[in-house]
């Protein structure tokens, strides 16, 4: 899914729903297709799910096609997802997707994270809503875990502004890209493959100020098209992308 990272629209839900509009109006400003659903992944807080005035913002972004999901990063926060669906009548106030919150290659924590995503999965996929992995560089053999508990994996591939080139972007993602496919070929399963870039002033802001939200990918999408593996061509759906994070899109190109 093409999508944005939000993380500015929980600063002003509780105080201002024109504001926070506001920020619904910049996301649909800013979406990578005319015609295609945007996404945003909200970082999940007791406090932003629970306001009153949050499905009022969700049905808002419906109206603009801008469908929300949230990002989780333990087992509690995808009930308070599920609970704050259900008590929803409306279709359009509904979340549709969570989005993995989880750095085991950091942490070292894979048994809690395979513990979080079987949690995770099948209860989101009874209740209609994709499960989608962001992550990073974990060990190869636990590609075969992540693919086996989701619909769509978010790829880490935050460089800096001097190194947005062909080489730099694809250079980056390729080992991990054929990683990727080789587990869906063993597993028989077609995954989709967001690529994850960064606008923060550590990566690529610079970068993004003078080139589209969209020309990253465009840049990766070159690459893919000569230098891409029988098996990630076979597995593999990379025709979409996600962008982190709000709070520096709105620097780059406010409304």
């Amino acid at each position: 899914m093409k999508s944005w990272y939000n993380n500015t629209l929980d600063d002003t839900v509780s105080t201002s729903v024109t504001a926070t509009k506001q920020d619904v109006d910049w996301m649909n400003a800013n979406r990578f297709s005319p015609t295609e659903t945007q996404y945003a992944s909200l970082y999940i807080a007791s406090s932003l799910v629970k306001h009153a005035n949050f499905p009022g913002i969700v049905g808002y972004a419906s109206t603009k096609n801008i469908k929300m999901g949230l990002a989780y990063s333990s087992t509690s926060q995808i009930d308070t997802l599920l609970a704050y669906n259900k008590a929803q009548t409306d279709i359009t106030k509904k979340l549709v997707y969570a989005i993995t919150e989880l750095e085991p290659y950091n942490t070292g924590d894979y048994a809690g994270m395979t513990t979080k995503m079987q949690y995770a999965y099948p209860k989101l996929k009874a209740s209609g809503l994709k499960h989608l992995v962001y992550m990073g560089w974990p060990t190869d053999s636990y590609w075969a875990t992540i693919v086996q508990n989701c619909d769509e994996i978010n790829l880490h591939c935050y460089r800096t502004s001097a190194d947005m080139t062909p080489s730099g972007i694809w250079g980056y993602v390729q080992k991990r890209l054929g990683l990727i496919a080789d587990a869906c070929k063993a597993q028989n399963k077609l995954l989709k493959v967001n690529i994850l870039y960064s606008c923060e002033p550590s990566f690529a802001y610079d970068w993004f100020k003078a080139n589209g939200w969209n020309a990253a990918h465009n840049v990766f999408l070159g690459q893919y098209a000569t230098k891409a593996t029988a098996n990630m061509k076979a597995f593999l759906n990379v025709n979409d992308f996600a962008i982190f994070v709000s709070k520096y899109g709105k620097q780059i190109k406010p409304l």
